[in-house]
C-alpha cells in the first residue's frame, strides 16, 4: 500500500496511523505525488490542498486501475464529486477513524466497494433521512443546485410552476435556506452538487 499527500505531516501521519493501527496492512511507499505507483496494491490518497497537478496524479492512477481510497477535506465536497468521478474506489473524511479507514482499504483491494452509483444513492437517502426531506423536495433541490431555474425544473419533474416554489419553500424551511444561493451553497457543502454549476444563473 501507499500513502500520496502533498502534505508532509499528513502524509507521515496516514504511513504511522497505518502502520500501528493493524497487521493487516503495510505502507511500502509514500510520496508528495503519484510517483507512477504501479505496484501498489491500493494507493491512500490524500485530496487536501489538491491542485490541477493532483488531479493529473489521481486520473494518472485511476487510469492504471489501481484502487485509489480518497480522503476528503471538510467541507469540500465538490472535491469528493471530482475525485468519485476520476474512478477512486473508496472515499472517506479527514476525521476518518484508524479502524474504518482499514476497512475502506480492505474493501478497495477485495474489489468489494460499491459502485458511484450505488454509493450516491445511499448517500442521497441518508442525507434526505438526516434532514426530513421528501423525494420530490430533495429532486427539486438537486435541480435548484445544478442551476436550473424554476420553468426548468417544472418541465423535468413534469410539475406545474406553482408546485415547485411550493417544494422549493418548503425545502429551503428544512434545510435552513432563505434564498437561491443558501440552497445551493448548502448542497455544494452537503456533495449535492459541484461549485461550477453553482455559478450557472438561476432565477427564483
Amino acid at each position: 500500500m501507499a500513502v500520496v499527500s502533498s502534505n508532509d505531516v499528513i502524509r507521515s501521519g496516514l504511513a504511522q496511523l497505518l502502520d500501528n493501527s493493524n497487521d493487516r496492512t503495510a505502507v511500502v511507499h509514500t510520496a508528495a505525488h503519484d510517483g507512477h505507483l504501479r505496484d501498489a496494491d491500493v494507493v491512500v490518497y490524500d485530496l487536501t490542498g489538491s491542485s490541477a497537478a493532483d488531479q493529473d496524479d489521481l486520473a494518472h492512477l485511476t487510469s492504471l486501475r489501481t484502487p485509489v481510497v480518497a480522503l476528503q477535506p471538510y467541507p469540500r465536497s465538490d472535491l469528493g464529486e471530482d475525485a468519485r468521478a476520476s474512478g477512486v474506489t473508496e472515499l472517506v473524511g479527514l476525521d476518518v477513524t484508524a479502524a474504518d479507514l482499514v476497512a475502506a482499504i480492505e474493501r478497495a483491494a477485495a474489489g468489494t466497494s460499491r459502485g458511484l452509483e450505488e454509493r450516491r444513492s445511499t448517500y442521497r437517502a441518508e442525507l434526505q433521512e438526516r434532514v426530513g426531506l421528501t423525494d420530490r423536495e430533495m429532486d427539486v433541490l438537486e435541480l435548484v443546485a445544478s442551476g436550473r431555474t424554476n420553468e426548468e425544473i417544472a418541465q423535468l419533474l413534469f410539475l406545474s410552476i406553482n408546485s415547485v416554489k411550493s417544494y422549493i419553500r418548503s425545502a429551503y424551511a428544512k434545510i435552513g435556506a432563505v434564498t437561491r444561493p443558501q440552497a445551493i451553497l448548502w448542497a455544494i457543502e452537503n456533495g449535492l452538487a459541484h461549485p461550477e454549476r453553482a455559478s450557472e444563473p438561476a432565477r427564483d
